[in-house]
Protein backbone atom coordinates (compact mmCIF):
# COMPACT_ATOMS: atom_id res chain seq x y z
CA UNK A 1 0.00 0.00 0.00
CA UNK A 2 1.40 3.42 -0.93
CA UNK A 3 0.91 6.64 0.99
CA UNK A 4 1.45 10.17 -0.20
CA UNK A 5 3.82 12.22 1.92
CA UNK A 6 1.88 15.41 2.69
CA UNK A 7 2.33 18.42 4.92
CA UNK A 8 -0.16 19.59 7.49
CA UNK A 9 -0.72 23.38 7.42
CA UNK A 10 -0.21 23.64 11.19
CA UNK A 11 2.97 21.57 11.37
CA UNK A 12 6.38 22.70 10.29
CA UNK A 13 8.64 20.47 8.28
CA UNK A 14 12.32 21.15 7.79
CA UNK A 15 13.53 20.16 4.36
CA UNK A 16 17.02 19.76 3.05
CA UNK A 17 17.79 22.53 0.59
CA UNK A 18 18.68 19.92 -2.05
CA UNK A 19 15.21 18.36 -1.92
CA UNK A 20 12.57 19.93 -4.09
CA UNK A 21 9.26 20.61 -2.28
CA UNK A 22 7.19 18.78 -4.90
CA UNK A 23 9.49 15.78 -4.73
CA UNK A 24 8.80 15.51 -1.03
CA UNK A 25 5.09 16.19 -1.28
CA UNK A 26 4.43 13.70 -4.05
CA UNK A 27 6.81 10.86 -3.21
CA UNK A 28 5.00 7.59 -2.64
CA UNK A 29 6.23 5.69 0.39
CA UNK A 30 5.61 1.96 0.55
CA UNK A 31 4.85 0.57 3.98
CA UNK A 32 4.76 -3.08 4.98
CA UNK A 33 1.43 -4.54 6.11
CA UNK A 34 0.35 -3.67 9.65
CA UNK A 35 1.10 -7.18 10.93
CA UNK A 36 4.67 -6.91 9.65
CA UNK A 37 5.05 -3.45 11.20
CA UNK A 38 3.89 -4.87 14.53
CA UNK A 39 6.39 -7.73 14.23
CA UNK A 40 9.17 -5.22 13.55
CA UNK A 41 8.17 -3.18 16.60
CA UNK A 42 8.11 -6.32 18.76
CA UNK A 43 11.58 -7.31 17.53
CA UNK A 44 12.99 -3.82 18.16
CA UNK A 45 11.46 -3.72 21.65
CA UNK A 46 12.99 -7.14 22.40
CA UNK A 47 16.39 -5.91 21.23
CA UNK A 48 16.06 -2.76 23.35
CA UNK A 49 15.36 -4.94 26.40
CA UNK A 50 18.55 -6.88 25.65
CA UNK A 51 20.47 -3.62 25.31
CA UNK A 52 19.16 -2.46 28.69
CA UNK A 53 20.13 -5.77 30.29
CA UNK A 54 23.61 -5.60 28.77
CA UNK A 55 24.04 -2.01 29.94
CA UNK A 56 23.06 -3.03 33.48
CA UNK A 57 25.47 -5.99 33.34
CA UNK A 58 28.23 -3.73 32.05
CA UNK A 59 27.60 -1.24 34.86
CA UNK A 60 27.77 -4.03 37.45
CA UNK A 61 30.98 -5.39 35.94
CA UNK A 62 32.49 -1.90 35.89
CA UNK A 63 31.68 -1.48 39.59
CA UNK A 64 33.23 -4.89 40.34
CA UNK A 65 36.32 -3.97 38.34
CA UNK A 66 36.72 -0.73 40.29
CA UNK A 67 36.30 -2.63 43.57
CA UNK A 68 38.94 -5.18 42.54
CA UNK A 69 41.37 -2.52 41.35
CA UNK A 70 40.97 -0.68 44.64
CA UNK A 71 41.62 -3.88 46.58
CA UNK A 72 44.70 -4.69 44.50
CA UNK A 73 46.12 -1.20 44.95
CA UNK A 74 45.38 -1.23 48.67
CA UNK A 75 47.07 -4.60 49.10
CA UNK A 76 50.02 -3.53 46.96
CA UNK A 77 50.62 -0.36 48.94
CA UNK A 78 50.07 -2.15 52.26
CA UNK A 79 52.77 -4.67 51.35
CA UNK A 80 55.12 -1.88 50.22
CA UNK A 81 54.64 0.06 53.47
CA UNK A 82 55.10 -3.14 55.54
CA UNK A 83 58.31 -4.03 53.69
CA UNK A 84 59.84 -0.56 54.17
CA UNK A 85 59.03 -0.46 57.88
Amino acid sequence: MNYLFTRDKKSKIALWAAIDRNTVLFTLISLPPLSEQQAIVAKVEGLLEKVSALEAENKAQQAELERLMSAVLQESFSNTVAQTA
